[in-house]
């Protein structure tokens, strides 16, 4: 108490040196025997990783495979069970909050600092609890501490995102409960003589100790954009350079392994609000925000740490904060506004309603922006005399949904207060409590309305600045601007209750889609205490393992030999844990590659609308993949493998004729039964597209990558460019006649000819073809073995001839010649492979039978080319080909006829498949 009044507070209301000293205090289990070793078996099993969780593209063998879903299983499992557990314990423990210590079951424990609230060690599970609570008075209240727990854990996944070699991290699992919030980690083998990195005493001594460690954080800083910064210990006798927050702790444990601990200040803080106490504890930037940011930013910003250059980095977060209110939040407000009115998602039903919130909640963390800016984002959406009334309407609506979470926030946090301030965790009080709260929010009378107009609206804007005028005000009253059906079912979600489903059932039929007002909804009379069933405690834990598990499942449904069903079933699993893990952290970009990653491999077994439906799912994973780190290459290459498999599906409805011929380059002749040539006809403009969007894609991953462009990149983009040119080719060219008068001698001869009105469509092909052989060419350097690329190189080469051969005859013959040089490589890889034999006779026949751009499509062998004009033939001489067109024909027929001969042999036996 003494402390406390010598307090010596500035202008922002944060606590300045004396508290320095006292501030933390090192954790030391080494006096304590526990019984599970929850934190041993948990970094075996993340060491045990035998994949890469991140390559989903890599080929690996089955029983590596088998290894790796079961390593996954095993590690989920273990969280499970340690998160049950902890929920178990921590209920006991905020149960007995107020209970003398003598009474009760789990007795405080003097472990760690004084920042929060008490502590407790369980040593027959081997668990450490620690408070979520204000009672130094740094934060500014218990639900801003709260939040500074809820920042400790994004730290430690934002730690494990990064996947430096040789961090490790402690499993973590927030517990909330009656108002309460709880830490509860395993016991660590660590010490206070453990601590090598970073500070325990709020900067009294600061370490740096270990360069394997010093090493490990900075490149852990580089990938969160985090800047390294020189900070002098409390009495200026040493100075240490920093990767992260001063106070973060490193330790060497007594098992030889770096643990990473006390996150909760990874991130920097915005720039501090005057007359918010404590707000650079808790009112940070968003990860996605700090790692697009043009500059690293320090997490020791406004603090009172002693920082070399402390105003530079103080700028630096001015102006980073100023770029998220005034050019991100009005970015994101327009494009949510574009995306409802585009897709015009059926908010019908109440279950709609709470799944829009829950995504425009995702969306608000994927882009950057607090969840405490959604004031800000819905005071920029407004309207206009300007707008149509499908667009006032979709504003308007957009507005009710960010208004409903702002105020289900709201609520949850002034319950958290009330339940706090009851003094008490009896079951009946609690209970009690909450009715009347709930009937106090929802009942239909003047005190209702009494409170919304005042507490709940001061409530309201204290927590979100600019998301309501008063203008609006005095045209409505704020609850009936508020979706009150969604937010009735929102607020029990968040907070943890379950109340009767007859109940929510009856007041969901009072209230029809049309009508959602408040009066429609509201209660008569107020609600027995029978109503409510349940007040469950809510877990929070890492994402990590939901998401290593969704992709050891994704492998196995890609490549398990088994059928159709068993397939779907895996996908499906992969598909439900990468929604749980995004879920937790909803940032995730990783998970989102992945996810996008197992509807694309799920799409490639489906056809017609299912397919194309599994594959819109997965553009838009990969596009909130891109809204959260767009310089990801990776999901720039799988959103452009997408758009090539979709424009597959479009010219190739079958899974066997997508997998035969549009992605393996295959060529065909001009004939009439060229089922090939007539879709790219029919289907050139949308397919067109969709491929164009493909290059686009490549092209920005190669912008990225270069000079370390992988085979793979090159030789997508190779097939794109090579198809593009394949139905710019094939697509029908308008004609002209022309009028050709010839005067000799004794007679005048008048000639009429059909002509192409442009090049452009020839110039086209050209420059596709030519651009598909450079990426052939290219990837033929990192990869010379590959049957497949040598196919579509020859098939380009031949396309390229066949294009110029009217004008430049002699390097058409060229490209011939070099075209049949990478078929030869390609049956010297595979004899009998009959897909080249194909093309070859393809090639042969048309080196036989040369058309010229105005003939068009070749009808029949038997129709002979048409001959170029005179003044054509003064331009270059033509080349006279060695072989008689005869002979040609003649191979042309016979390579066609080894390659059915093949083919069917193939068919009795296994037949050899690669993927792009």
């Amino acid at each position: 108490q003494r402390f406390m009044e010598d307090e010596e507070v500035d202008g922002y209301g944060e606590i300045i040196q004396p508290f320095r000293t006292i501030e933390r205090q090192q954790r030391d289990f080494s006096s304590f025997r526990v019984g599970r070793n929850w934190n041993e078996e948990f970094q075996r099993l993340i060491d045990r990783s035998v994949t890469d969780p991140e390559n989903e593209l890599a080929r690996e063998s089955e029983l590596t495979r088998e290894k790796e879903i079961a390593r996954t299983r095993e590690l989920r499992q273990l969280c499970e069970e340690f998160a049950k557990v902890a929920k178990q314990i921590g209920t006991i423990i905020i149960s007995e909050l107020f209970l003398p210590t003598f009474a009760k079951t789990i007795p405080p424990a003097s472990i760690g600092g004084i920042a929060g609230g008490e502590k407790y060690l369980y040593p027959p599970e081997g668990i450490f609890f620690k408070f979520a609570l204000d009672n130094r008075g740094l934060y500014g209240g218990h639900e801003y501490s709260m939040k500074a727990a809820s920042a400790e854990l994004k730290g430690v996944m934002e730690y494990m995102d990064c996947r430096v070699s040789g961090l490790h991290f402690p499993l973590m699992v927030l517990v909330d409960y009656l108002g309460y919030r709880l830490i509860a980690e395993p016991v660590l083998p660590i010490g206070p003589s453990t601590l090598i990195y970073g500070s325990s005493d709020g900067g009294l001594t600061i370490h740096s100790n270990s360069q394997q460690l010093n090493s490990r954080m900075k490149l852990a800083a580089k990938i969160l954009n985090l800047r390294g910064h020189w900070v002098w210990n409390y009495g200026r006798t040493k100075k240490t350079k920093i990767y992260g927050p001063v106070d973060i702790e490193g330790h060497r444990g007594t098992d030889q392994r770096f643990y990473v601990l006390d996150t909760a200040r990874v991130f920097p803080p915005a720039t501090p609000t005057e007359g918010l106490k404590g707000s650079t504890l808790y009112r940070q930037l968003r990860p996605e925000f700090v790692r697009n940011n043009p500059v690293p930013l320090d997490p020791d910003s406004f603090s009172h740490f002693d920082v070399e250059d402390l105003e530079s980095h103080n700028e630096d977060v001015r102006t980073a904060t100023l770029r998220l209110e005034e050019l991100l939040i009005p970015k994101f407000a327009e494009d949510l506004v574009a995306y409802y009115l585009a897709s015009e998602p059926r908010l019908g039903s109440v279950e709609a309603l709470i799944d829009e919130l829950v995504k425009m909640t995702e969306t608000t963390h994927r882009m950057g922006i607090n969840i405490r800016c959604l004031g800000k984002v819905r005071g920029r959406i407004t309207t206009s005399e300007h707008h149509s009334k499908k667009e006032e309407g979709c504003r308007a609506n957009v507005r009710s949904l960010l208004l409903t979470e702002m105020v289900a926030r709201t609520l949850k946090n002034v319950l958290r207060e009330r339940l706090r301030q009851l003094g008490s965790t009896d079951q009946k009080a609690c209970r009690e409590l909450v009715m009347g709260f709930f009937n106090q929010v929802f009942r239909d009378d003047m005190q209702t309305a009494t409170y919304w107009r005042t507490g709940l609206l001061q409530s309201l804007l204290k927590r979100f600045t600019g998301g309501i005028s008063q203008e609006e005000l005095q045209e409505k009253e704020l609850r009936q601007l508020v979706i009150i059906p969604a937010l009735f079912e929102r607020l029990q979600r968040i907070i943890g209750l379950r109340l009767s489903p007859d109940l929510t059932r009856h007041l969901h039929q009072r209230c029809s889609n049309e009508n959602r007002s408040f009066l429609a909804f509201g209660f008569e009379e107020d609600l027995p205490e029978w109503c409510l069933e349940d007040v469950y405690a809510t877990v929070k834990t890492i994402h990590r393992i939901a998401f290593e598990e969704g992709t050891a499942l994704s492998k196995a449904a890609a490549h398990t030999s088994d059928g159709l069903p068993k397939k779907d079933e895996l996908f499906q699993l992969a598909n439900q844990r990468y929604q749980a893990s995004l879920l937790v952290k909803p940032d995730d970009y990783r998970a989102l590659n992945n996810w996008g990653l197992s509807l694309s491999m799920q799409a490639k077994k489906k056809t017609g609308s299912e397919a194309a439906k599994l594959y819109s799912l997965a553009a838009q994973k990969f596009a909130g993949a891109l809204a959260v780190n767009p310089k990801d290459h990776r999901a720039l290459f799988l959103l452009g493998t997408l758009y090539s498999d979709q424009a597959a599906l479009r010219c190739c409805p079958s899974p066997s004729s997508f997998s035969s011929s549009f992605r393996s380059g295959a060529d065909s002749t001009d004939s009439e039964s060229d089922s090939g040539g007539e879709r790219l006809k029919t289907f050139g403009d949308s397919t067109a597209s969709l491929l164009h969007k493909a290059c686009e894609k490549y092209q920005q991953v190669f912008d990225l990558t270069k000079p370390q462009a992988s085979f793979e990149l090159l030789y997508n983009w190779g097939n794109s460019l090579l198809c593009l040119g394949k139905i710019n080719l094939n697509s029908p060219q308008p004609m002209r006649s022309t009028t050709t008068t010839t005067t000799t001698n004794t007679t005048t001869t008048t000639t009429t000819s059909t002509v192409p009105t442009s090049t452009s469509t020839l110039t086209s092909c050209l420059q596709y073809f030519e651009e598909a052989s450079e990426r052939y060419r290219a990837a033929y350097l990192l990869k010379s073995d590959s049957r497949k690329l040598l196919q579509n190189w020859a098939v380009a080469l031949s396309n390229l001839a066949r294009v110029i051969n009217y004008d430049y005859p002699l390097r058409a013959q060229n490209y011939w010649d070099l075209a049949e040089d990478k078929f030869r490589l390609c049956l010297q890889l595979k004899p009998n492979d009959h897909q080249v034999y194909l093309n070859w006779g393809n090639l042969l026949y048309r080196r036989a039978c040369p058309k010229t751009p105005q003939s068009g499509p070749v009808k029949s062998r038997n129709q002979a080319p048409r001959r170029p004009s005179r003044q054509r033939q003064n331009k270059q001489p033509k080349l006279e080909v060695v072989q008689t067109a005869t002979t040609l024909d003649t191979n042309a027929n016979m390579n066609m006829i080894i390659s059915q001969n093949n083919q069917n042999q193939n068919k009795k036996g296994t037949v050899e498949t690669e993927g792009d």
